[in-house]
């Protein structure tokens, strides 16, 4: 049901007294995830660049089919519980000591199912290697199980220093020792074996600053939070159906090699995003739950977001499919010339995808999860069809280009339900957005010239050291020029937060 509030004025509105301890919390948790996340980026993005190297496009597709099935388990297996836990802050122990042991019985149920669908799942993507794969990876679930409810806790707590840092060395450790199997000739079993020991390292991690007890379950207790938890997990499972459709395609329809193109190419292209969205992923759900009566907070945390977001996540996307074709062939080798086309695509898409994922968040706070559960089932039943038109017809450009046809669509329903509960105009949001909209405009000419006026003799990598730093320099410059006041008040709130 929507909240009828009072229009917004013209400019975001100052933070109420109330809000500025919340504040504190929201720039310190942002500070310390950015900080480890921005290491973890360094980490994953010079460790993907040799892994890449060591590795081939049919290892990385193995592994890729394997995580069509194990992603959607997982998210199953987790079951909302965690995000159940940070929403209704009027659980007890009792309640929580459940809903542990609930965690644990799902998690193990899910390694145990996972255990007996490795056969038909191998059979069905003709790839006898995937069996052993799904079995190894299928620990996972148990392993994550263990620490979903003290992650919800640390998270509820606004723990954000400690998660950071523990993600952060988990990063590090997957990575180091990803690398060390892939130049041991363990092809894709170093993919899965790094995968396994993450799993056990973050898990281990967490378990060190927080743990819960655990206590047999008992319904009549948590029908309400089971209820929240029910509703999130549909959501999720739809979304996950409709995000990983694009790589089953790939894989039945084109080929393990096609697939590990188009997966490398995704993985690359959502890199910036999700390191850049995940400074604010852990910190939005406690934030937006701590002011969800109060429409006026919850309008000015959305466009604080969206606005630092926007401007930390334009030039990197945008920047990334501008620079695709010498970043591939410098850093990763002509064997992987067929990711460029999907990489430049699939770059628009995440931009686009990534500054839309604070208004979720709205409707979950607001009681709409029903509604977002519906997008994501329009989504589901869109999606798939068109992966598999446009990959027959173009391949995996065809599968990357679907995502910009159809999703859209998605997005502007999205957009519409979540302005209209916070009382927030397309003006005011599009306001917000335009410092990062404006100076990556600018960014693009600069780059665009640069690419045409260097000779194409020089390497690829020179090319692409010449474009990015004309690129990054273009930006900055612009921001600072055209926005500087603006900047200026965001930095001085944020120091305002410190004492």
């Amino acid at each position: 049901m929507d909240v009828v509030v009072t229009a917004p004025t013209a400019s975001q509105p100052a933070p109420p007294p109330d809000t500025r301890e919340l504040d504190r919390s929201l720039v310190r948790g942002v500070a310390w995830t950015g900080a480890f996340k921005w290491l973890s980026q360094i980490v994953t993005w010079l460790g993907t660049i040799v892994v890449a190297r060591l590795l081939t496009p049919q290892d990385y597709g193995l592994v890729g089919m394997a995580t069509v099935y194990l992603g959607l388990t997982a998210l199953i297996t987790e079951f909302g519980l965690g995000s159940a836990i940070v929403a209704l802050r009027e659980l007890g122990k009792r309640e929580i000591a459940q809903l542990n042991a609930v965690a644990l019985m799902i998690g193990g149920g899910a390694m145990l199912l996972s255990w007996g669908v490795a056969v038909p799942l191998a059979s069905f993507f003709r790839a006898p290697e995937l069996r052993a794969i799904v079995m190894v990876l299928s620990a996972t679930f148990l392993i994550d199980s263990l620490r979903t409810v003290p992650n919800a806790l640390l998270t509820r707590d606004l723990r954000f220093k400690s998660l950071a840092l523990l993600e952060g060395a988990k990063a590090v450790f997957t990575m180091t020792l990803t690398i060390v199997l892939a130049a041991l000739g363990m092809r894709y079993w170093a993919l899965v074996f790094g995968g396994l020991a993450g799993s056990v390292f973050w898990t281990v991690a967490i378990l060190s600053r927080r743990t819960h007890p655990f206590a047999w379950p008992q319904l009549r207790l948590l029908r309400s939070s089971l209820g929240f938890s029910t509703q999130i997990i549909i959501e999720r499972v739809a979304w996950y159906g409709y995000s990983n459709a694009d790589f089953l395609v790939a894989g039945r329809v084109l080929g393990a090699v096609p697939l590990g193109n188009y997966t490398t190419a995704w993985t690359l292209a959502s890199l910036p995003g999700e390191k850049i969205m995940s400074m604010f992923w852990r910190v939005m759900p406690a934030v937006f739950s701590a002011v969800k009566t109060d429409m006026a907070a919850l309008r000015r945390y959305v466009l604080l977001m969206s606005e630092a977001l926007a401007m930390a996540l334009f030039p990197a996307t945008v920047g990334l499919a501008l620079v695709a074709p010498e970043f591939v062939v410098a850093l990763l080798g002509p064997k992987w010339i067929g990711a460029i086309v999907p990489l430049r695509l699939l770059c628009v898409y995440a931009t686009m995808h990534m500054i839309s994922t604070v208004l979720p968040h709205v409707l979950i706070v607001t009681n709409q999860v029903r509604f977002a559960t519906k997008l994501a089932l329009a989504a589901l039943v869109t999606l798939p069809p068109a992966f598999w038109v446009f990959g027959r017809t173009w391949g995996v450009a065809g599968i990357a280009a679907a995502w910009l046809v159809v999703y859209p669509f998605i997005l502007g329903a999205l957009f519409h339900r979540a302005f209209r509960t916070v009382s927030l105009t397309a003006r005011a949001y599009l306001r917000a957005l335009w410092p990062a909209v404006s100076t990556t405009l600018v960014m693009v000419a600069v780059v665009a010239a640069a690419r045409a006026i260097m000779p194409d003799a020089w390497p690829a990598l020179a090319r692409l050291v010449t474009a990015s730093s004309l690129g990054a320099a273009a930006y900055l410059g612009a921001a600072w020029l055209w926005h500087g006041p603006r900047i200026r008040g965001l930095i001085g709130m944020l120091r305002a937060t410190r004492g």
